[in-house]
């Protein structure tokens, strides 16, 4: 960048507070000025009688001090040639006024809020210039492991920086930065709220498990009183063990003799999700509270090899468990990590050293996605809320999906007390008015083989911050929820307004709009989102409008308002009768779709804790699947560890009883890494279930796709409960197509062996016709038979595990089947 000036002036250029050359127009060739601007300096310019002032006053080697005015702080500045900014600091949390520098080692992520504008560099390329004044207004762009991130917010009433990238910078340009030396070496510290937390010492966290409240950050040593931290499941931990951190995620961890545990909740969870890493260094102060993780070239190779490691344990995991990957390519992927590890050992500096490591860790995760078989049946979706304005946009959206081979979107049409699409029940959001949003999703979805399902937000339908609070309960007030003060907004999940379940208005109202949308569009299904009363408990519950109270006292003689906190059988009644609210109001949708269209969907996202979601929120989830009113439940298993991912869901799939089908949601939000997503895709697996939905697509980044798409979704899938017999069908041709090319081929099994399981599989096939209950129940007959036998028809007891496996995924499709369409109970059968 440079001054822009005309002929005949005077400049005098400082960098570093020292004068390094002065041009005088009048004697320099072509009378030119126009100097350029340095890093971490200055110009000063002068034109007519003032170029005395310079010429007189500064020579070259004087050192320069400013007085009087402040000049804005820089450590670098970047350039696409003909525009530069000035850049204020790099790897630290984005302030107003402030253009900061993001690389890969701040995390996944930049991390910052709204409304600001990121320009994503990768390998000397602007691949994306995001203004969070239009779209979804949200930054925390995903920083490339080839290059960076320039983010930047201006204060109040300000333009200046957003104005800066906007107009200079645009997807395309090759940029360069200057004067800023890259150190991948770093130090993040942050002050915990306690260190072996007492109900005195921290009383933030006085009332909360482990002492450890809201936000805050706990350290826990061996002068703990207790051998585990004692907390809840909502937050993260590390395990530290001689100064490195060997274990992440989860709660309630053992403390070790020789380390200690860090533990997060909120914001303090985040920030260990997103900057530490099994290998990492990691110490405290006692004295000061100060927590710091220490990364440097020691631990780069201690996390390339542990990468290595895993990956190398992965394959050999997947080869002895016969499945079917592609292991010369995971192979030769190994290799190549082995040799940047070998070549990083030996580096002759550091920063090589560290590069090289860091090369060999991407390439270890890579290699290790490579180990994870793709299954041809799995229901892989996502939570998306659509903020695509243009077909050209939707198909963008979709066509990233497909590439991860991604089957279900679960797309938000009625949200904040709004629909997507034009409706004559509710209204349409301002941001789609003249347009239907909706249908270009379903037509774009079709031809590449995605289910669109219907995401509804049911009773939250609005917050105080928006105006008006919420369309729905402008016009009609006395559908609110009240809470027993009689306020409208949610306490616990702050300014969040719902609609009163219990009213028969709000009732009509929703039933209403559910049968339009799956009356006037050709979608998969609908999923009942907030099908529950707010977030509470007694004391701070809700449902105390007039109508409620009303209802209420006619039918056991006692205004709710009035129960006494000791009176637990009235209590009870109050509880039951708010569930049986919600009970009959699933039900009902769940016939009213049904009869319009007997193939449409019906889901819902849960909360696997099964007494708060039944006491604290009213949702009975476990009754409405007994009673068969969902087709699909989503367990919304939203953690940080694989092992807590998979132990939820199995509880959840073993309650289920095979009545419904289980596609279990996890959480990118929570700043998982790619490396996290694949291996709790993995734990749903083992768990049980059929399938995952990624929450949401706004943190479900392209690195995540790319690491899926690499691994466990390699291949195509169908949606498990699309079609059953499709479903079936896909299935055993699976265990015969693994039966040919895996476990023959690696001596798993013999060739008589191949052809019995076979001529077993063909009787199931030839069953297959899934029209009529008695067909079905052959099916079910014909593989329990298959599977009680598989241990005596295959020598190999890992191949026959793997054959029974199968089975044991595509028997339960049948035996729901049963229970879906024809009523048949699972249980006894």
């Amino acid at each position: 960048m440079t001054t822009k000036t005309g002929n005949w002036g005077v400049e005098v250029i400082v960098q570093d507070g020292v004068v390094t050359e002065i041009v005088n127009g009048a004697t320099s060739e072509g009378n030119k000025n126009n100097s350029a601007i340095p890093i971490n300096g200055f110009v000063l310019s002068a034109h007519g009688n003032q170029r005395a002032a310079l010429t007189d006053n500064f020579k070259v080697g004087d050192e320069v001090i400013v007085e009087g005015i402040t000049l804005p702080p820089s450590v670098a500045a970047i350039s696409n040639g003909e525009h530069r900014v000035i850049i204020t600091d790099n790897n630290r949390n984005r302030n107003a006024d402030e253009l900061i520098l993001y690389t890969s080692d701040f995390g996944l992520t930049t991390g910052t809020g709204p409304w600001g504008v990121e320009v994503v560099i990768d390998g000397g390329e602007v691949v994306q210039v995001i203004n969070g004044l239009t779209g979804d207004n949200s930054n925390n762009s995903v920083i490339p492991m080839n290059g960076y991130v320039l983010s930047a917010i201006d204060r109040s009433g300000s333009m200046v920086l957003r104005n800066q990238l906007l107009n200079h910078f645009k997807v395309g340009d090759k940029v360069e930065l200057e004067g800023f030396v890259y150190d991948p070496r770093t130090e993040l510290t942050k002050v915990a709220d306690a260190i072996d937390p007492t109900r005195e010492s921290n009383p933030g966290g006085a009332i909360y498990d482990g002492f450890r409240g809201p936000d805050q950050l706990i350290v826990y040593t061996p002068q703990y009183p207790k051998a585990t931290t004692g907390t809840n499941i909502y937050g993260t931990e590390i395990v530290v063990v001689d100064g490195y951190i060997v274990e992440k995620g989860g709660y309630n961890k053992e403390i070790p003799e020789n380390g200690f545990v860090v533990s997060g909740h909120g914001v303090a969870r985040d920030w260990l999700n997103q900057n530490t890493v099994v290998g990492a260094k990691i110490e405290f102060d006692r004295q000061s509270k100060e927590v710091k993780i220490i990364v440097d070239g020691d631990v780069y190779l201690r996390i390339a090899e542990i990468a290595y490691k895993e990956a190398e344990a992965s394959l050999e995991n997947a080869i002895n468990g016969f499945f079917d990957i592609e292991e010369d390519i995971a192979r030769r992927a190994l290799a190549v990590v082995k040799e940047k590890l070998d070549d990083a050992k030996v580096a002759t500096d550091e920063l090589s050293s560290i590069n090289l490591a860091r090369e060999a860790n991407l390439l270890a995760q890579k290699a290790y996605y490579l180990t994870i078989e793709s299954v041809p049946v799995e229901g892989r979706g996502v939570w998306h809320r659509p903020t695509e304005k243009t077909l050209e946009q939707v198909q963008k959206t979709l066509d990233s999906f497909a590439r991860a081979n991604i089957n279900l979107v679960y797309l938000e049409a009625f949200y904040h007390g709004y629909v997507i699409y034009p409706s004559d029940v509710a209204e349409q959001r301002p941001e789609f008015a003249g347009g239907d949003i909706l249908q270009m999703f379903i037509d774009e979805a079709k031809k590449r083989d995605i289910e669109i399902h219907l995401w509804v937000e049911n009773f939250y339908v609005g917050h105080t911050s928006f105006n008006p609070n919420s369309p729905i309960l402008a016009k009609n007030p006395h559908w609110e929820a009240l809470n027993n003060n009689l306020e409208r907004p949610s306490t616990r999940e702050v300014g969040y307004i719902f609609m009163n379940p219990a009213h028969p208005e709000v009732r009509d109202f929703l039933s209403e709009l559910y049968k339009e949308m799956v009356t006037n569009y050709d979608v998969a299904g609908i999923q009942l989102d907030y099908i529950r009363y707010p977030n509470g408990g007694f004391g701070n519950d809700y449902s105390y409008d007039d109508y409620s109270r009303n209802v209420f006292k006619e039918l056991y003689g006692m205004d709710p308002l009035d129960i006494p906190s000791r009176d637990h059988e009235m209590k009870k009644k109050w509880d039951l009768w708010r569930q049986n609210n919600i009970t009959t109001f699933v039900e009902r949708i769940h016939q009213e779709v049904k009869e319009i269209n007997s193939k449409i969907t019906l889901s819902t996202a849960i909360f696997p804790q099964v007494s708060d979601a039944i006491n604290g929120k009213m949702q009975d989830w476990p009754l409405w699947v007994e009673e068969g009113y969902l087709d699909v439940i989503a367990p919304m298993a939203y953690y940080t560890s694989p092992q807590q991912v998979k132990d939820d869901v199995t509880f959840m799939h073993n309650l289920m009883d095979n009545k419904t089908v289980n596609y279990a949601g996890i959480a990118p939000y929570l700043k998982l890494s790619p490396k996290d997503i694949v291996q709790q895709v993995i734990g749903v697996r083992e768990a049980g279930a059929h399938g995952v939905v990624m929450f949401d697509s706004k943190s479900f980044f392209d690195d995540m796709l790319n690491a899926l798409s690499e691994g466990p979704f390699s291949k195509p899938a169908l949606v498990p409960d699309a079609d059953i017999k499709k479903s079936v069908e896909r299935m055993l041709e699976n265990i015969n197509h693994k039966m040919e090319h895996i476990y023959l081929q690696k001596g798993g099994m013999t060739t008589a062996e191949k052809r019995v399981v076979e001529v077993q599989l063909a009787t199931v096939l030839r069953k297959a016709d899934f029209t009529a209950e008695k067909d079905v129940q052959k099916v079910e007959k014909t593989m329990e038979n298959i599977m009680k036998r598989i241990d005596k028809l295959v020598k190999n007891q890992v191949v026959a595990e793997r054959i029974y496996e199968d089975l044991e995924y595509t028997k339960y499709l049948v035996t729901y089947k049963l229970w879906n369409e024809f009523g048949l109970e699972p249980t006894g059968r």
